[in-house]
C-alpha cells in the first residue's frame, strides 16, 4: 500500500500499489490526487479511487415520504364576557358595595376623591372615564348592580374636571401675562 494524502482536504490515502503514478479523485472532497510513483515506473491514466480506510458508500435509502402539512388552524372566536351570576341571596349589600361592577365602584371612589384640591384634577378624570364605563356595563347587564356608584363618578368626575381644569387654564393665561 502506498501512503498519499489529498492536497485540498489533507485525508490519509492508502491506496493500492497498482495505483502507483496514478491520477484519481479523493472520494472525501473530489479533488484530484496523484498517488507517488515508485522510482521508474511509467505514469498511468487517471482511476478514480477512494481512501481505504473508508468504506465505499452504500447507496442511500430514498428519504420516507414527507407528510402533507396540517391545514392552518382557524383563531377561535374571542370569549363573550358574561357577568357572573348574581349573588344567591340577593343581598342588600350588593346594591351597598357593587362588587360585581369594579368600574362603577372605582369611579365612585375617585369622584368622592376628587374634592381633594391638589389631586383633584388627576383623580376626576379617570371617575368621569370609568363612571361610563361602569353605567355601560350595569345597563348591559341589569342583573350587576352600581348605576348609582357610575353616576356619582360621572356627576362628580365631571364637575371636577371643569372646576379644577378651568381653574389650570386661568392660572395658565395668568402666568403667561406675566402677572
Amino acid at each position: 500500500m502506498i501512503e498519499a494524502e489529498c492536497p485540498n482536504c489533507h485525508a490519509k490515502l492508502s491506496v493500492p500499489e497498482q495505483y502507483a503514478g496514478k491520477s484519481g479523485k479523493c472520494k472525501s472532497c473530489g479533488a484530484s490526487v496523484t498517488v507517488p510513483a515508485p522510482p521508474g515506473a511509467a505514469p498511468a491514466e487517471s482511476v478514480g479511487w477512494a481512501p481505504a480506510e473508508e468504506a465505499p458508500a452504500a447507496p442511500q435509502p430514498p428519504p420516507p415520504p414527507v407528510a402533507p402539512a396540517p391545514p392552518p388552524v382557524q383563531p377561535a372566536a374571542p370569549p363573550v364576557y358574561a357577568p357572573p351570576a348574581p349573588a344567591p341571596s340577593g343581598g342588600a349589600m350588593d346594591g351597598l358595595i357593587p362588587t360585581k361592577n369594579p368600574s362603577a365602584l372605582i369611579a365612585y371612589y375617585l369622584g368622592v376623591f376628587s374634592i381633594i384640591p391638589c389631586i383633584g384634577l388627576v383623580l376626576a378624570i379617570p371617575a368621569l372615564i370609568l363612571g361610563i364605563k361602569g353605567l355601560q356595563f350595569a345597563n348591559q347587564f341589569p342583573q350587576v348592580k352600581g348605576k348609582a356608584h357610575a353616576l356619582v363618578g360621572i356627576i362628580m368626575g365631571g364637575l371636577f374636571t371643569l372646576i379644577y381644569g378651568g381653574c389650570l387654564i386661568l392660572w395658565i393665561i395668568a402666568m403667561a401675562q406675566g402677572g
